[in-house]
């Protein structure tokens, strides 16, 4: 996108905007868009091109063609699928006329394939996959990269008819179409051909049309994951690097799957197979971005400090262009700074890989999180308790000192509409302690009793508070598992078994803005304000001192920092939701998700006292990105967080008692714990409503939080008690 915003700066001072040599420069900015889901620009681009096509050449041009067929798979994806079908019946009648017609007319065929397969059409949507596949091997020869696509379509209106033998003939041929000589040729396309080919085989298995042992199918599954991230891992771009994990999910779902419906004599095995693939399929950039830190510890000083002043410079051109200023030469403008940065960083980073081979296999190679590695993070009274799904069932791994077991919660569907009617109920103020019951039990196997749980949710289940669940609805007081268990959450099991990093950091750091002139409601925060100031090395921003940028630039220096304010959710692009720091005409005040992950942070706490700080978009192959998953990206072990609205002077009291637990010595999940106990046994009946108190959820690792004061900070007059006994006894002698 960079070197397209260059091309038009150069383009547009040598023509005007509508002239033909701007055709390239929108479709291949819609191109760039369609990759990045952002299908409204994809569309404004590709219609500003086709003006200038319809302007200047004749509808058989393949410009035309080219053009028409990506509105139509814009269309396609957004499944407005008559459009689609339309524009791509004009495109095939115009190709069709020439003599030689283009590889676009390929394209119409197979789009218009997926269409009538979108409308359960396989058996229309297979002649015109046939003809896709007719045309570019014509046009390109044998075993090409373009009709790999097509053969897939077939495969899937196989698997729609029924035809599962079939639909496995055909992945396999679109396999081999990315082999020559016993070498992958396209490995981008070669492992989506083998998933194609293991959705087919699991077809096979479930109608038991097939006698290939599961055992085999599984290890295909986990060679085919190997070769998947190897691939995603070459990505420097988060965003790719998201797009690709998306896609490598579905893999993950079926090694689960196969794992789940299969016998298994080796338990042990099963635990440790189920967890290569549950931990495939969540945290991937998170645990990325652990492995990149602690690689580049291996590197020398110099070469540390150069990284970080290259990162340092990227972010703070990208976000001066994110914030709309602008910072230009007669030479050079922002997005040159941005482009030359980003192809130093690039090239920075990929001769320390070649310089340090260590550090290149340390980054790349399979980490492997095993049960024994969890049991060696926990304690006698813990559990860890994963949840994951084949797209059919739920079920959750629990893992304690002593061993592991897996269970089925239940098929996904039902559950998901359960935790849909008790998360409206909670926001209705209305309880639904049946639909809580029933959620219990079936999440919380009977033999999950121990004290404290580390949960790592997954899908739907990262909405629900576990701490507000209940075995029983016959009670006459609702008896929560609050009660009995300690919770915290985290985002995978490789996450949590992170190891500690050791910080030097002593300030306690608040950011609490003053709305009073401004257009957002005044916050109530004088009890948990209190209770920090108790706290040695509190350091305050509050007021007009609580600006971004006095944030941005502070919390490097943090080990707990607590930011009072208010969220604006951005429903539409979540990760562009926004951190409200002192409205200011002057400079901008607004962190978002996107934002934060490119800070520096090494803080043991981060305590997001805002409306719905947890909110964010749920990513196949990576989980929930909300804020916590960009604040721990950032650097922060622990991030304490809300679910939901709720009132001011709840969230006021409950963080304070959450700060004097800590400070007492309490662990950060039993602090939170007694938090809300206590609360609880202080209010009345509508403040007992879960709405109040359950939407505080802590997320994090195996970290611990030690912010209690010293036994000399506690007892420092014992030091002065005991000199004055020393004195006392010195006098008394002396008399003698």
């Amino acid at each position: 996108m960079l070197y397209l915003i260059k091309e038009k700066d150069i383009l547009g001072k040598l023509y005007d905007f509508k002239n033909t040599t701007f055709v390239n420069f929108y479709l291949d900015k819609a191109l760039i868009y369609y990759q990045l889901n952002d299908f409204m620009l994809a569309k404004n681009n590709i219609n500003s091109a086709i003006k200038i096509i319809e302007k200047n050449y004749s509808k058989s041009h393949y410009l035309n063609s080219f053009a028409n067929t990506t509105l139509a798979s814009i269309y396609l994806k957004t499944n407005n699928l008559e459009k689609a079908k339309k524009i791509l019946s004009e495109v095939i009648a115009i190709e069709s006329k020439s003599k030689y017609p283009s590889e676009y007319l390929g394209d119409a065929y197979c789009i218009l394939g997926d269409c009538l397969l979108k409308q359960f059409n396989a058996n229309k949507a297979i002649t015109y996959y046939q003809k896709a596949v007719a045309l570019y091997d014509n046009i390109y020869g044998n075993k090409n990269v373009y009709s790999i696509d097509a053969l897939i379509g077939l495969s899937n209106s196989y698997i729609q008819i029924g035809d599962f033998k079939k639909a496995l003939s055909f992945a396999q041929i679109a396999t081999s179409y990315t082999i020559r000589n016993n070498q992958i040729i396209f490995p981008y396309d070669h492992w989506e051909t083998q998933l194609q080919a293991l959705i087919c085989k699991k077809e096979l298995y479930k109608t038991k049309q097939t006698n290939e042992n599961a055992e085999s199918i599984i290890a295909q599954i986990k060679q085919t994951s190997l070769e998947a991230t190897k691939i995603k891992n070459t990505f420097v771009s988060i965003n790719n690097q998201l797009h690709y994990a998306e896609k490598i999910s579905e893999l993950n779902k079926l090694g689960i799957y196969f794992l789940t419906h299969t016998v298994q004599k080796d338990k042990d095995k099963l635990a440790d197979d189920l967890l290569f693939f549950i931990e495939n399929d969540r945290a991937n950039i998170l645990r990325n971005n652990i492995l990149n830190i602690k690689s580049n510890a291996l590197l020398p000083e110099k070469y540390k400090d150069e990284e970080t002043n290259l990162k340092s410079r990227l972010n703070y051109f990208t976000t001066m262009r994110e914030n709309g200023e602008e910072e230009s030469t007669p030479y050079f403008s922002l997005n040159d700074s941005i482009l030359l940065y980003s192809n130093k960083y690039e090239t920075f980073i990929k001769s320390l890989e070649k310089s340090y081979p260590k550090l290149y296999k340390y980054k790349y190679e399979q980490h492997k999180v095993s049960i024994l590695q969890i049991q060696k993070h926990l304690n006698k009274k813990d559990q860890f308790i994963e949840y994951f799904n084949d797209n059919e069932n739920y079920y959750c791994l629990v893992i304690s000192k002593s061993g592991s077991k897996i269970f089925c919660c239940g098929n996904k569907n039902n559950i998901d509409s359960i935790v849909d009617i008790l998360s409206a109920s909670i926001q209705q103020k209305k309880y639904n302690i049946h639909a809580a019951a029933l959620l219990g039990n079936k999440l919380i196997n009977k033999e999950i009793n121990y004290k404290n749980w580390i949960i790592a949710p997954d899908d739907l289940l990262n909405n629900v508070p576990f701490d507000a669940l209940l075995y029983s609805n016959k009670t006459i007081k609702p008896n929560y598992f609050l009660y009995q268990h300690t919770m915290q959450y985290t985002f995978s099991a490789s996450i949590f078994c992170n190891k500690e990093r050791i910080t030097k950091n002593e300030q306690i750091q608040v950011f609490a803005p003053n709305f009073t002139n401004s257009t957002f409601s005044k916050l109530q925060t004088k009890n948990e304000l209190s209770s920090l100031k108790k706290f040695k090395n509190y350091v305050d921003y509050n007021d007009s001192f609580s600006t971004k940028n006095n944030f941005i630039k502070n919390i490097p220096k943090a080990k707990v920092i607590h930011v009072a304010s208010h969220l604006i959710v951005d429903t539409i692009n979540p990760l562009k939701s926004n951190l409200i720091f002192q409205p200011s005409k002057n400079q901008s005040y607004f962190l978002s998700i996107d934002d934060i992950k490119k800070l520096s942070i090494n803080a043991q706490l981060i305590t997001l006292a805002a409306c719905k700080s947890n909110f964010g978009k749920t990513n196949f192959g990576e989980g929930l990105l909300n804020f916590p998953w960009s604040f721990y990206f950032a650097g922060a072990r622990n991030i304490l967080t809300t679910k939901w609205n709720a009132s001011d002077k709840t969230t006021d009291n409950i963080i304070a008692e959450f700060y004097t637990n800590l400070r007492k010595g309490k662990s950060k999940s039993e602090a939170i714990q007694k938090a809300k106990i206590k609360y609880l046994a202080t209010t009345d009946a509508i403040g007992a409503q879960p709405f109040f108190w359950a939407n505080f959820a802590l997320n994090g690792d195996a970290s611990s939080i030690n912010i209690a004061p010293s036994f000399l900070e506690k007892f420092w007059w014992l030091p002065i008690l005991f000199l004055l006994f020393m004195f006392f006894i010195n006098f008394q002698l002396k008399r003698k």
